[in-house]
Formats: structure tokens, sequence, C-alpha cells
């Protein structure tokens, strides 16, 4: 690498993945407000469950890294922001396969709750399953519990 050049490859990736002490906390605080602020969403709304997209698009290849949408290939990273919404501040979540598309991959809600909820959460998800019926290809009998081998 070059006097003055962008570092490549592993370098790049370090210097992505390490942080000053400094940046650590600013984003700790952000994290410790988000997380208030996300309590406060559940106290003052009464909500028990807050339910959003498991991912923009339904489920990808197993073997892909990539997807495609409008034409245009994306990063398999791109299906993460729901999920990232709030498990860096500790609510629990948990996805539910709802349908399929019309290649049989399944598409999902996330069930998220307040901290502590995940009784709650996995309630929910058993009502769901019962209403909308056991997803084709999954095997019949509660939600969450693995399959008799």
């Amino acid at each position: 690498m070059g006097r003055g050049s962008r570092p490549r490859g592993r370098g790049r990736l370090r210097r992505h993945r390490t942080q000053t002490h400094r940046a650590w906390l600013r984003a700790n605080e952000e994290r410790l407000w988000l997380r208030e602020t996300w309590q406060r969403f559940f106290a003052e709304a009464e909500h028990d469950v807050l339910i959003t997209p498991a991912a923009p698009t339904p489920a990808i290849s197993a073997s892909s890294r990539t997807l495609v949408v409008d034409g245009v290939e994306r990063s398999f990273f791109d299906q993460t922001g729901w999920a990232n919404l709030t498990s860096h501040v500790g609510l629990p979540s948990l996805v539910v396969p709802v349908a399929q598309n019309v290649d049989g991959l399944p598409i999902g809600v996330q069930l998220v709750g307040p901290a502590y909820s995940d009784p709650t959460l996995l309630a929910m998800a058993e009502v769901l399953a019962s209403l909308l019926g056991c997803p084709p290809g999954l095997p019949e009998g509660r939600a969450g519990e693995a399959p008799d081998r």
C-alpha cells in the first residue's frame, strides 16, 4: 500500500473493526439512550409486542451471499436492517415464518418486546403459529419445538 492510498483488504477491515475509547463511549451513550427510548415506547403505549418485517425481502437461498432487488445486486447484510433496529439495545426478538414466496422461500415477521419479555414473545409466536397453521415444510407441533428425529 503506497503512501496516502486507502488501506485494502484486511487492513481496511481491521481499521473499520476498531475504534477509539472515546468513540466507544459515545456509541454506548447513544445505545443507552435508545434503550431508554424503547422502554418508554413499550411502557407509555402499553404495547407488549411490536411486529415488524423480518427482512426487506423474502428469505434468500442458503448458499447465496447476495440478492437482487429491482435488478440491482445487493449484499446479504442489507437483509439485517430490521434485526439491527433493536438487537444492539438488548431487546428480545424472534422471527416467525408467516408465508412463502413463489419460490417456496419463507417470509417472516419479527416480534420484538421490552427487556425480559421472552416468555411473552414465545407465547405470541405460538398464537401466530396456531392461527396461521404450520407453514409448509416445517414439522407439525408446537412453535419453537425441535422435530423428533
